[in-house]
Protein backbone atom coordinates (compact mmCIF):
# COMPACT_ATOMS: atom_id res chain seq x y z
CA UNK A 1 0.00 0.00 0.00
CA UNK A 2 1.34 3.38 -1.02
CA UNK A 3 1.89 6.47 1.37
CA UNK A 4 -1.06 8.16 1.19
CA UNK A 5 -0.03 12.29 0.58
CA UNK A 6 -3.32 13.26 2.25
CA UNK A 7 -1.95 11.78 6.09
CA UNK A 8 0.24 14.60 7.29
CA UNK A 9 1.16 15.81 10.47
CA UNK A 10 2.24 19.22 11.87
CA UNK A 11 5.00 19.12 15.01
CA UNK A 12 6.95 21.52 16.76
CA UNK A 13 10.32 20.09 17.65
CA UNK A 14 12.59 22.70 19.36
CA UNK A 15 12.28 25.84 17.30
CA UNK A 16 11.38 23.86 14.42
CA UNK A 17 7.39 23.88 12.88
CA UNK A 18 7.60 20.88 10.44
CA UNK A 19 4.52 19.77 8.29
CA UNK A 20 5.79 15.63 8.08
CA UNK A 21 4.41 13.07 5.84
CA UNK A 22 2.70 10.09 8.12
CA UNK A 23 1.59 6.79 7.34
CA UNK A 24 -1.28 4.54 9.20
CA UNK A 25 0.98 1.38 9.50
CA UNK A 26 3.55 3.44 11.77
CA UNK A 27 3.05 3.34 15.47
CA UNK A 28 2.52 6.07 16.45
CA UNK A 29 1.22 7.32 13.17
CA UNK A 30 -0.84 10.32 14.19
CA UNK A 31 1.51 12.25 16.05
CA UNK A 32 4.81 12.83 17.65
CA UNK A 33 6.20 10.79 20.59
CA UNK A 34 6.68 12.77 23.73
CA UNK A 35 9.85 11.21 23.77
CA UNK A 36 11.00 12.97 20.41
CA UNK A 37 9.57 16.29 21.75
CA UNK A 38 11.85 15.98 24.67
CA UNK A 39 14.94 14.83 22.78
CA UNK A 40 14.25 17.86 20.06
CA UNK A 41 14.51 20.20 22.81
CA UNK A 42 17.58 18.42 24.67
CA UNK A 43 19.54 16.66 22.37
CA UNK A 44 22.63 18.57 21.33
CA UNK A 45 24.34 18.42 18.32
CA UNK A 46 27.28 20.20 17.15
CA UNK A 47 28.50 21.20 13.66
CA UNK A 48 30.66 18.62 12.28
CA UNK A 49 29.31 15.94 13.90
CA UNK A 50 28.40 12.75 13.11
CA UNK A 51 24.79 11.92 14.11
CA UNK A 52 22.76 8.85 14.85
CA UNK A 53 18.76 9.16 15.45
CA UNK A 54 17.34 5.34 16.31
CA UNK A 55 14.86 4.94 15.76
CA UNK A 56 14.01 7.54 12.89
CA UNK A 57 10.12 7.56 13.45
CA UNK A 58 8.43 9.84 10.84
CA UNK A 59 12.20 11.40 10.46
CA UNK A 60 11.95 14.85 12.93
CA UNK A 61 14.81 14.47 14.90
CA UNK A 62 16.97 13.54 11.45
CA UNK A 63 15.53 16.67 9.89
CA UNK A 64 16.88 18.21 13.16
CA UNK A 65 20.07 16.94 13.61
CA UNK A 66 20.56 17.84 9.99
CA UNK A 67 20.62 20.86 10.27
CA UNK A 68 22.78 21.45 13.41
CA UNK A 69 25.63 19.35 11.59
CA UNK A 70 25.59 18.49 8.18
CA UNK A 71 23.12 16.02 6.14
CA UNK A 72 25.54 13.87 5.08
CA UNK A 73 26.70 13.19 8.83
CA UNK A 74 23.69 11.83 9.89
CA UNK A 75 22.11 8.33 9.66
CA UNK A 76 18.12 7.99 10.69
CA UNK A 77 17.64 4.27 11.54
CA UNK A 78 14.27 2.21 11.72
CA UNK A 79 13.56 -1.36 11.95
CA UNK A 80 10.14 -0.48 10.74
CA UNK A 81 10.24 -0.64 7.19
CA UNK A 82 7.10 1.84 6.66
CA UNK A 83 8.72 3.87 9.44
CA UNK A 84 12.03 4.07 7.46
CA UNK A 85 10.19 4.83 3.78
CA UNK A 86 8.38 7.56 5.96
CA UNK A 87 11.18 8.97 7.01
CA UNK A 88 13.04 9.04 4.11
CA UNK A 89 10.44 10.91 2.45
CA UNK A 90 10.15 13.52 4.66
CA UNK A 91 13.74 14.04 4.70
CA UNK A 92 13.53 14.83 0.63
CA UNK A 93 10.46 17.27 1.39
CA UNK A 94 12.61 18.86 3.28
CA UNK A 95 15.72 18.98 1.16
CA UNK A 96 17.63 16.88 2.98
CA UNK A 97 18.63 13.61 0.71
CA UNK A 98 22.29 13.64 1.70
CA UNK A 99 21.13 12.45 4.82
CA UNK A 100 21.14 8.20 4.79
CA UNK A 101 17.84 6.69 5.73
CA UNK A 102 18.48 2.76 6.96
CA UNK A 103 16.18 0.02 7.92
CA UNK A 104 17.60 -2.20 10.10
CA UNK A 105 20.18 -2.07 12.77
CA UNK A 106 22.52 0.32 12.69
CA UNK A 107 24.93 0.61 10.09
CA UNK A 108 28.46 1.70 10.42
CA UNK A 109 31.63 0.23 12.05
CA UNK A 110 32.83 0.62 15.91
CA UNK A 111 33.28 4.56 16.66
CA UNK A 112 31.34 5.65 13.89
CA UNK A 113 28.81 8.54 15.43
CA UNK A 114 29.66 11.01 18.07
CA UNK A 115 25.95 11.70 18.99
CA UNK A 116 23.28 9.10 19.07
CA UNK A 117 19.77 10.26 19.83
CA UNK A 118 17.37 6.93 20.94
CA UNK A 119 13.85 6.94 21.63
CA UNK A 120 13.51 3.43 24.15
CA UNK A 121 11.52 1.32 22.05
CA UNK A 122 8.88 -1.21 24.53
CA UNK A 123 10.52 -4.09 26.37
CA UNK A 124 13.38 -4.27 28.66
CA UNK A 125 14.99 -6.53 26.12
CA UNK A 126 15.06 -4.70 23.54
CA UNK A 127 15.99 -1.67 25.43
CA UNK A 128 19.26 -3.17 25.96
CA UNK A 129 19.88 -4.36 22.42
CA UNK A 130 19.71 -0.92 21.74
CA UNK A 131 21.82 0.19 24.35
CA UNK A 132 24.63 -2.08 23.33
CA UNK A 133 24.48 -1.42 19.43
CA UNK A 134 24.62 2.36 20.06
CA UNK A 135 27.74 1.29 22.62
CA UNK A 136 29.40 -0.57 19.62
CA UNK A 137 28.81 2.41 16.83
CA UNK A 138 29.47 5.71 19.46
CA UNK A 139 33.20 6.82 19.99
CA UNK A 140 34.88 6.91 23.60
CA UNK A 141 33.71 10.36 24.84
CA UNK A 142 30.56 10.47 22.51
CA UNK A 143 26.97 11.39 23.54
CA UNK A 144 23.86 9.67 23.93
CA UNK A 145 20.51 11.01 24.77
CA UNK A 146 17.49 8.58 25.40
CA UNK A 147 14.25 9.49 26.45
CA UNK A 148 10.99 6.94 27.01
CA UNK A 149 7.76 6.79 28.66
CA UNK A 150 7.57 6.01 32.19
CA UNK A 151 4.80 2.85 31.62
CA UNK A 152 7.27 1.43 29.56
CA UNK A 153 10.39 1.38 31.68
CA UNK A 154 11.48 4.26 30.69
CA UNK A 155 12.83 4.80 34.27
CA UNK A 156 14.57 1.65 34.83
CA UNK A 157 15.74 1.31 31.49
CA UNK A 158 18.04 4.18 32.29
CA UNK A 159 18.80 3.02 35.65
CA UNK A 160 20.83 0.21 33.40
CA UNK A 161 22.49 2.33 31.40
CA UNK A 162 24.41 3.54 34.04
CA UNK A 163 26.14 0.10 34.19
CA UNK A 164 27.02 0.72 30.26
CA UNK A 165 27.45 4.88 30.05
CA UNK A 166 28.22 7.20 32.12
CA UNK A 167 25.62 9.59 33.36
CA UNK A 168 25.44 13.19 32.41
CA UNK A 169 21.99 13.68 34.45
CA UNK A 170 18.04 13.66 33.77
CA UNK A 171 17.70 16.67 30.98
CA UNK A 172 13.97 16.68 31.22
CA UNK A 173 10.01 15.40 31.76
CA UNK A 174 6.98 15.76 29.49
CA UNK A 175 3.65 13.36 29.47
CA UNK A 176 4.82 10.80 30.83
CA UNK A 177 8.19 10.78 29.40
CA UNK A 178 11.75 11.13 30.70
CA UNK A 179 15.09 12.48 28.78
CA UNK A 180 18.99 11.48 30.28
CA UNK A 181 22.38 12.41 28.71
CA UNK A 182 25.53 9.65 28.82
CA UNK A 183 28.49 9.67 28.04
CA UNK A 184 30.84 6.59 26.21
CA UNK A 185 33.63 5.34 28.13
CA UNK A 186 36.93 4.72 27.20
CA UNK A 187 36.15 0.72 25.38
CA UNK A 188 35.49 -1.69 27.21
CA UNK A 189 33.74 -5.52 27.46
CA UNK A 190 29.65 -5.64 27.60
CA UNK A 191 29.24 -7.63 30.48
CA UNK A 192 26.03 -8.92 32.50
CA UNK A 193 22.82 -8.18 30.38
CA UNK A 194 24.23 -6.53 27.84
CA UNK A 195 26.61 -9.33 26.51
CA UNK A 196 23.60 -11.87 26.81
CA UNK A 197 23.26 -13.77 23.29
CA UNK A 198 20.79 -11.95 21.52
CA UNK A 199 21.55 -8.42 23.00
CA UNK A 200 24.98 -7.96 22.33
CA UNK A 201 26.35 -7.23 18.93
CA UNK A 202 26.83 -9.74 16.68
CA UNK A 203 25.16 -13.10 18.87
CA UNK A 204 22.07 -14.41 18.31
CA UNK A 205 19.66 -16.87 20.95
CA UNK A 206 19.64 -20.19 20.26
CA UNK A 207 17.06 -23.24 21.03
CA UNK A 208 15.61 -26.25 19.45
CA UNK A 209 11.61 -26.53 18.89
CA UNK A 210 10.22 -29.64 17.57
CA UNK A 211 7.51 -30.50 15.03
CA UNK A 212 6.97 -34.37 14.79
CA UNK A 213 10.07 -36.17 14.76
CA UNK A 214 11.89 -33.97 12.93
CA UNK A 215 14.30 -31.09 15.47
CA UNK A 216 14.39 -27.32 13.76
CA UNK A 217 17.46 -24.50 15.18
CA UNK A 218 16.30 -21.25 16.11
CA UNK A 219 18.22 -17.99 15.84
CA UNK A 220 16.58 -14.84 17.59
CA UNK A 221 17.65 -11.90 18.72
CA UNK A 222 15.35 -9.20 21.42
CA UNK A 223 13.76 -6.74 19.28
CA UNK A 224 11.45 -10.17 18.06
CA UNK A 225 8.31 -11.30 18.48
CA UNK A 226 8.73 -14.61 21.31
CA UNK A 227 12.51 -14.60 20.80
CA UNK A 228 13.43 -16.75 23.73
CA UNK A 229 10.90 -19.64 22.27
CA UNK A 230 8.35 -21.34 20.41
CA UNK A 231 4.94 -19.34 21.17
CA UNK A 232 2.15 -21.54 21.69
CA UNK A 233 -0.20 -19.82 19.16
CA UNK A 234 2.49 -20.82 16.64
CA UNK A 235 3.02 -24.76 17.89
CA UNK A 236 -0.69 -24.72 17.30
CA UNK A 237 -0.80 -23.57 13.52
CA UNK A 238 1.93 -26.05 12.86
CA UNK A 239 0.56 -28.72 14.35
CA UNK A 240 -2.83 -28.65 12.21
CA UNK A 241 -1.30 -27.80 8.85
CA UNK A 242 -0.04 -30.13 6.16
CA UNK A 243 2.19 -29.04 3.37
CA UNK A 244 2.31 -30.33 0.07
CA UNK A 245 5.61 -31.58 -1.17
CA UNK A 246 5.64 -28.76 -4.23
CA UNK A 247 3.26 -26.34 -2.93
CA UNK A 248 3.96 -22.24 -2.98
CA UNK A 249 3.98 -21.15 0.57
CA UNK A 250 3.56 -17.55 1.85
CA UNK A 251 5.17 -16.92 6.02
CA UNK A 252 3.28 -13.93 6.23
CA UNK A 253 4.54 -11.61 9.46
CA UNK A 254 7.42 -14.51 9.54
CA UNK A 255 8.96 -12.77 13.17
CA UNK A 256 12.24 -15.52 13.07
CA UNK A 257 11.00 -18.34 10.70
CA UNK A 258 9.55 -20.74 12.86
CA UNK A 259 6.72 -21.30 10.10
CA UNK A 260 8.66 -20.57 7.40
CA UNK A 261 11.85 -22.93 7.90
CA UNK A 262 8.98 -25.65 8.64
CA UNK A 263 7.40 -24.70 4.92
CA UNK A 264 10.69 -24.93 3.49
CA UNK A 265 11.23 -28.12 4.85
CA UNK A 266 7.97 -29.99 3.94
CA UNK A 267 7.63 -28.18 0.39
CA UNK A 268 10.85 -28.75 -0.90
CA UNK A 269 9.71 -29.62 -4.62
CA UNK A 270 7.96 -26.50 -4.22
CA UNK A 271 8.80 -22.73 -2.59
CA UNK A 272 8.32 -20.53 0.33
CA UNK A 273 8.78 -16.81 0.85
CA UNK A 274 8.88 -15.33 4.46
CA UNK A 275 7.58 -11.84 4.78
CA UNK A 276 7.56 -9.42 7.88
CA UNK A 277 7.98 -5.73 7.91
CA UNK A 278 10.40 -5.88 10.85
CA UNK A 279 14.31 -5.70 9.60
CA UNK A 280 15.06 -7.11 13.16
CA UNK A 281 12.76 -10.30 12.22
CA UNK A 282 13.79 -10.92 8.73
CA UNK A 283 17.57 -10.70 9.81
CA UNK A 284 16.45 -13.67 11.95
CA UNK A 285 14.49 -15.53 9.69
CA UNK A 286 17.43 -15.78 7.35
CA UNK A 287 19.34 -16.64 10.00
CA UNK A 288 16.95 -19.71 11.02
CA UNK A 289 16.78 -20.93 7.80
CA UNK A 290 20.68 -21.04 7.24
CA UNK A 291 20.47 -23.08 11.04
CA UNK A 292 18.51 -26.00 8.95
CA UNK A 293 20.24 -25.73 6.06
CA UNK A 294 16.75 -24.55 4.17
CA UNK A 295 18.80 -20.91 2.49
CA UNK A 296 16.92 -21.83 -0.49
CA UNK A 297 13.54 -19.93 0.96
CA UNK A 298 13.23 -16.13 -0.47
CA UNK A 299 13.26 -14.02 2.95
CA UNK A 300 11.28 -10.42 2.22
CA UNK A 301 11.34 -7.19 4.06
CA UNK A 302 7.95 -5.09 3.26
CA UNK A 303 4.20 -5.04 4.36
CA UNK A 304 2.30 -7.57 3.82
CA UNK A 305 1.43 -10.08 1.06
CA UNK A 306 2.26 -7.40 -2.09
CA UNK A 307 5.57 -6.90 -1.16
CA UNK A 308 6.37 -10.89 -1.74
CA UNK A 309 5.03 -10.23 -5.40
CA UNK A 310 2.03 -11.47 -7.36
CA UNK A 311 2.42 -15.05 -6.63
CA UNK A 312 0.05 -17.00 -6.47
CA UNK A 313 0.64 -18.98 -3.41
CA UNK A 314 -1.59 -22.49 -2.86
CA UNK A 315 -0.85 -21.37 0.93
CA UNK A 316 -0.51 -18.36 3.09
CA UNK A 317 0.02 -19.09 6.50
CA UNK A 318 0.62 -16.61 9.60
CA UNK A 319 0.53 -15.95 13.24
CA UNK A 320 -1.13 -12.68 12.85
CA UNK A 321 0.33 -9.28 14.54
CA UNK A 322 -2.12 -7.26 16.60
CA UNK A 323 -0.33 -4.71 18.40
CA UNK A 324 1.22 -1.76 16.61
CA UNK A 325 2.86 0.63 19.36
CA UNK A 326 1.71 0.21 22.35
CA UNK A 327 -2.21 -0.46 21.41
CA UNK A 328 -3.65 -3.26 19.82
CA UNK A 329 -5.10 -2.89 16.53
CA UNK A 330 -7.23 -5.12 14.28
CA UNK A 331 -7.19 -3.30 11.56
CA UNK A 332 -3.65 -4.46 10.93
CA UNK A 333 -4.63 -8.39 10.76
CA UNK A 334 -7.44 -7.84 8.76
CA UNK A 335 -5.49 -5.55 6.43
CA UNK A 336 -2.79 -8.60 6.11
CA UNK A 337 -6.09 -11.18 5.59
CA UNK A 338 -7.28 -8.91 2.96
CA UNK A 339 -3.52 -9.21 0.91
CA UNK A 340 -3.65 -12.80 1.45
CA UNK A 341 -6.47 -13.26 0.05
CA UNK A 342 -5.54 -11.60 -3.31
CA UNK A 343 -2.16 -13.67 -4.00
CA UNK A 344 -4.08 -16.99 -3.50
CA UNK A 345 -3.99 -19.74 -6.45
CA UNK A 346 -7.26 -20.93 -7.21
CA UNK A 347 -7.67 -23.57 -4.73
CA UNK A 348 -5.34 -21.68 -2.49
CA UNK A 349 -6.04 -21.50 1.17
CA UNK A 350 -5.31 -19.03 4.20
CA UNK A 351 -4.46 -20.16 7.11
CA UNK A 352 -3.80 -18.31 10.38
CA UNK A 353 -3.56 -18.32 14.38
CA UNK A 354 -4.80 -15.45 16.43
CA UNK A 355 -5.97 -14.95 20.14
CA UNK A 356 -9.66 -16.02 20.86
CA UNK A 357 -10.78 -12.13 21.64
CA UNK A 358 -9.91 -10.91 18.66
CA UNK A 359 -12.66 -13.20 16.42
CA UNK A 360 -11.05 -12.62 12.96
CA UNK A 361 -13.56 -14.81 11.54
CA UNK A 362 -16.01 -11.98 9.77
CA UNK A 363 -12.74 -10.12 8.32
CA UNK A 364 -11.77 -13.50 6.63
CA UNK A 365 -15.50 -14.49 5.61
CA UNK A 366 -15.85 -10.93 3.43
CA UNK A 367 -12.99 -12.50 1.33
CA UNK A 368 -12.60 -16.44 1.75
CA UNK A 369 -14.66 -18.68 1.37
CA UNK A 370 -15.73 -21.96 3.77
CA UNK A 371 -14.38 -20.11 6.60
CA UNK A 372 -13.80 -23.01 9.53
CA UNK A 373 -12.01 -23.67 12.71
CA UNK A 374 -9.58 -26.24 12.70
CA UNK A 375 -8.46 -25.74 16.20
CA UNK A 376 -8.82 -24.10 19.74
CA UNK A 377 -8.04 -23.71 23.20
CA UNK A 378 -8.06 -21.49 25.81
CA UNK A 379 -6.06 -18.69 24.50
CA UNK A 380 -6.50 -19.24 20.72
CA UNK A 381 -7.77 -20.32 17.22
CA UNK A 382 -7.02 -21.79 14.51
CA UNK A 383 -8.79 -20.42 11.12
CA UNK A 384 -8.93 -21.21 7.66
CA UNK A 385 -10.78 -19.97 4.48
CA UNK A 386 -10.50 -20.91 1.08
CA UNK A 387 -10.09 -18.86 -2.47
CA UNK A 388 -13.00 -17.94 -3.60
Amino acid sequence: MPIDERDEIEVRLDEMELRLATDPRMGPWAEVAPSELLLSRHAWVERGERVLVWPSGHGGLAIMAAQRTQPNLVTACDTHWVAARVCGRNLARHGLDGVLVHCGLPPGGARSYDVVIMSLPKGRATQRLYAAHAYAVLRPGGRLYVAGANDAGAKSALRDLEGLYEPQGLLGYKGGHRAAAFRRGEDADLTGAYAEPGIAPDTWHSFSWERGDRVYQARTTAGVFSWEHLDEGTRMLLEVVEIAPNARVLDLGCGWGAVGVYAADRAREGSVTLVDVDALATRAARATLSANGLEDAAVVLGDGAQAAGPGPYDLVLSNLPFHRGHGVDRQLAEGLVQGAARVLAPGGRVIIVANRFLRHERAMSDVLSNVRCLASDSRYHVWAGDAH
